[in-house]
């Protein structure tokens, strides 16, 4: 295993707990699905590490075959959909993010994109909590 790819998984890990760490500022709704994800990041790079010690084979070239095209476009796919939340909103953004980003990834069938874009969206209604719960004197405790 080389340095990278444990730089890589450690720099992950951490940027994985100071996440976590961080939701625990965020109003009660809005901290669930950002500590999910930051749960399965620091799961994800765990499980990345134990398999990459067990591995002993070197890989000669671990860039090759990369499409930095495709790469380049979803590091900035994901940072417009980071910025696009204040003034548009994840109603709009998130639809949009999945929309582009599976067409970034080469997904072209046109029942597959609105499926999943439109299906994210209303699988997770959830996020719109402080509309469900307007009593919050049960948080004060």
């Amino acid at each position: 295993m080389s340095l990278f790819d444990w730089l890589v998984e450690v720099v992950l890990i951490v940027f994985g707990i100071a996440g976590y760490i961080h939701s625990g500022s965020f109003a009660l709704g809005a901290r669930m699905f950002p500590r999910c994800v930051f749960i399965l990041i620091i799961a994800l790079s765990v499980l990345q590490l134990i398999l990459n010690v067990r591995s002993k084979q070197e890989k000669e070239n671990p860039m090759e075959g990369v499409d930095y095209h495709r790469m380049l476009s979803m590091v900035f796919l994901i940072v417009c959909y980071a910025f696009s939340f204040e003034p548009v909103g994840y109603v709009i953004s998130t639809p949009v993010f999945l929309l582009l980003s599976m067409m970034v990834m080469g997904q072209r069938d046109p029942k597959v994109l609105a499926l999943v874009s439109i299906g994210v969206r209303v699988a997770f209604p959830g996020f719109q909590v402080s509309s469900l719960c307007s009593d919050t004197s049960w948080t004060s405790v």
